[in-house]
């Protein structure tokens, strides 16, 4: 399943998108080590690509690869995955994009994206953001999601503090 934005395509990942997988959550410019996303070998990849491909075949969605629409070359991944949140099930916001092309607004693009279908293809469900507190472009792009800040959603996660960002918070999955 595709979703296209003005300047982005998200795609469902593929076996040969393996090596993009590597390049990018092993560049901890791009994705910090501890996070739990973070990879080292290509096996790693391999695994990930795996999971990633029976979450969509259970549930329909999931981390996509981002791309440029006038390009072929894989910039990211963005997606909503499901996760137990203090025993409710939730979908989690998550993105990770190159370096090079942060700060030309493709994380808020491919953010918004994967809002929008989520809130389609689930009806309005509960979503979370853990985004670091002094990670400032990552809290102006959740608040511009339409998400709010949840003091008692907060955690202490594998890059430190974040606090918890939710939207739809009073719906069920």
């Amino acid at each position: 399943t595709a979703l296209h934005t003005r300047r982005l395509a998200l795609l469902r990942p593929a076996p040969e998108d393996v090596d993009d997988m590597l390049r990018i959550l092993s560049d901890r410019r791009s994705t910090p080590a501890g996070s739990p996303d973070a990879l080292n070998w290509r096996e790693e990849a391999e695994g990930l690509s795996q999971r990633w491909d029976r979450q969509w075949e259970q549930a329909g969605a999931g981390w996509s690869t981002v791309r440029p629409r006038d390009r072929d070359r894989t910039i990211g991944f963005a997606g909503s995955g499901r996760i137990l949140w203090d025993g409710r099930p939730v979908l989690q916001l998550l993105c990770r994009l190159e370096h090079r092309v942060r700060g030309q607004g493709y994380g808020r693009e491919a953010a918004a994206a994967v809002v929008c279908q989520a809130n389609e293809f689930f009806e309005l469900p509960p979503m979370l953001a853990l985004v670091r507190p002094q990670d400032r472009a990552a809290v102006r792009l959740v608040l511009a999601l339409g998400f709010a800040r949840d003091p008692e959603q907060g955690a202490d996660g594998a890059e430190g503090y974040e606090d918890g960002y939710v939207l739809n918070w009073d719906r069920q999955l």
